[in-house]
């Protein structure tokens, strides 16, 4: 269940953190990527999360200015 600080944010905000959320998931995997620990096919997972997150963060970006756009109408 969210906290009240949480409801009462603005959903451009929400979006933001959460954009911020998935920048931390792609710089970790990338990280993981360049370990020389990690095996090839570790790496083609974190390879196929990478481009998966990026993807998922390019529509919450779209999302936010979008939302943004409708908050100046």
């Amino acid at each position: 269940m969210a906290s009240e600080t949480e409801e009462a944010l603005p959903p451009g905000a929400i979006l933001h953190d959460t954009l911020n959320q998935v920048s931390s998931i792609i710089s970790v995997a990338q990280l993981c990527l360049i370990s020389k620990e990690v095996s090839p096919e570790i790496q083609h997972d974190l390879k196929r999360i990478v481009e998966m997150t990026k993807a998922v963060a390019a529509n919450l970006k779209r999302l936010a200015e979008t939302l943004e756009e409708e908050e100046e109408a």
